[in-house]
C-alpha cells in the first residue's frame, strides 16, 4: 500500500514538472513568434548544431539535415513567398531568422549595437585571444583601430585578384593533366591552407608564388617556390 502511494506522488511530480517545463517552452515559443510577428518559416524536432542533427539525414519536420541551407539556397524562400524566414526545434531549443533581401541583410551586418554577433560562436577562433572577428564593443573598436589599416579597397582588391590568379593557375594544371571531369585531391586542407598562404604573402609581403604543383609564366614578377613564399 504504501510503495503505490509512492509511486503515485513520484508520477505525480514528475508530471508536475514536466507540465511546468513544457508550459515554459510553449510561452517562450509564443513571445517569440510574437515578437516576430508571426513570420512564415519552418520547424523541426531536432536542433541543427545538436550531434544528431548534424548525423541524422534530412527527415520532414524531424531533422533538417547537415548543410540544409546550402542544399535549400534560395528554394526555402520561394516555397513561403518571403525574403525574411523563421525557423525553430525543439531539442535543443534553436530560433533563427534567415535573410535573403539585401537590403536588410546589410543593415543586418552593418549596425553592431542593434545585431551584435553572437561571440560564444566565436570561441574555437580565439586561438591567441580575442580578435577583431570574435570580440564586441568596445574591445572590438580596439582590435578594429588597430586593423583597420590593413583592411582597405587596395587590399582588398588585390587579395581578390591574387586568389583569381592561383585558382586559375589551378584550374590550368588539372585540365593540362585532362582532370576536367573530376578532380581528387588527398588532402584538401593541405592545398588551401598554401592557397591561402600564398594569397596572405603576396598581399602582405608582395611576394607572388605559384601553385605549389603548377608551371606558368611569372616574367617580371618576384617568384618563388611555396616554402620560400612563407
Amino acid at each position: 500500500m504504501l510503495h503505490d502511494n509512492y509511486t503515485q506522488q513520484l508520477l505525480w511530480a514528475v508530471s508536475l514538472t514536466a507540465s511546468f517545463f513544457i508550459a515554459r517552452y510553449l510561452i517562450r515559443l509564443r513571445r517569440v513568434f510574437v515578437g516576430i510577428g508571426y513570420l512564415p518559416g519552418d520547424k523541426a524536432l531536432i536542433g541543427p548544431n545538436s550531434i544528431i542533427g548534424m548525423v541524422v539525414p534530412h527527415i520532414p519536420l524531424i531533422n533538417r539535415g547537415h548543410g540544409f541551407p546550402y542544399r535549400q539556397k534560395y528554394e526555402i524562400f520561394k516555397k513561403y513567398n518571403a525574403d525574411i524566414i523563421s525557423r525553430f526545434s525543439i531539442f535543443p531549443y534553436w530560433f533563427a531568422l534567415y535573410v535573403a533581401d539585401a537590403e536588410v541583410a546589410r543593415a543586418v551586418t552593418s549596425n553592431r549595437v542593434t545585431f551584435p554577433k553572437p561571440v560564444e560562436d566565436y570561441e574555437v577562433v580565439n586561438l591567441y585571444g580575442t580578435n577583431v572577428v570574435t570580440a564586441e564593443g568596445d574591445e572590438w573598436k580596439l582590435h578594429r583601430r588597430i586593423t583597420a589599416p590593413s583592411f582597405n579597397e587596395r587590399n582588398n582588391k588585390m587579395v581578390c585578384e591574387e586568389a583569381t590568379r592561383l585558382i586559375t593557375e589551378l584550374f590550368a594544371l588539372w585540365s593540362k593533366q585532362g582532370n576536367e571531369a573530376r578532380v581528387e585531391i588527398e588532402d584538401p586542407m593541405e592545398m588551401t591552407t598554401e592557397f591561402a598562404l600564398m594569397v596572405i604573402a603576396a598581399a602582405g609581403n608582395s611576394l607572388k608564388g605559384r601553385v605549389p604543383f603548377a608551371v606558368t609564366d611569372t616574367a617580371g614578377i618576384e617568384q618563388c617556390a611555396f616554402p620560400g613564399t612563407v
